[in-house]
């Protein structure tokens, strides 16, 4: 009998304790969905011995638009959600850069040099994914960029493979 009891005993304390997780009373997911959703803020400038990239995928009205995947000279950076950006610096020089929706299994932008870009030292671009899925980035103006990047929200889920480098703050 006491044997029933202590099994029925140890549920019960175990949902006592996990419950506030369950819930999502925790602080731990607050602290990363702020992480998950950082609005954008201006832009430093780049270091005089990188160039930084903003590329960014703005919502165009559908209701459920796919994922896009955007690679670095051929290596997976993150999947842009519609509404989100990225930040990263890289060294100077030729880089080829594409956002690919569907790319699974083959994984297109492993492969394909979709867009080859000169990226100067100390430069900062903005990089839009395009709507007709090519893969194919489009260049925009700083203030042009800064208009619809003030809507979207930072993506920041998953780990970088692409050469790209910590952002060095002047």
């Amino acid at each position: 009998m006491q044997l029933i009891k202590r099994a029925t005993l140890l549920p019960l304390v175990l949902s006592f304790f996990f419950a506030p997780i369950a819930l999502g009373l925790n602080e731990a997911p607050s602290k990363t969905s702020d992480l998950l959703f950082q609005s954008y803020q201006p832009s430093s400038a780049a270091a005089k011995t990188q160039a930084k990239v903003i590329y960014y995928r703005e919502k165009n009205g559908k209701e459920k638009e796919p994922a896009a995947n955007v690679y670095v000279d051929g290596h997976f950076h993150t999947t842009l959600m519609p509404g989100s950006y990225t930040v990263f610096c890289i060294s100077p020089g030729q880089h080829v850069l594409g956002a690919y929706e569907h790319d699974a299994p083959l994984y297109v932008g492993k492969s394909k040099e979709s867009h080859h870009m000169l990226l100067e030292a100390g430069k900062t671009y903005f990089v839009k994914n395009p709507v007709d899925a090519s893969g194919v980035p489009v260049e925009i103006k700083r203030a042009e960029a800064e208009l619809s990047l003030k809507k979207l929200n930072k993506q920041q889920r998953f780990v970088s493979r692409a050469p790209i480098q910590s952002c060095i703050t002047q």
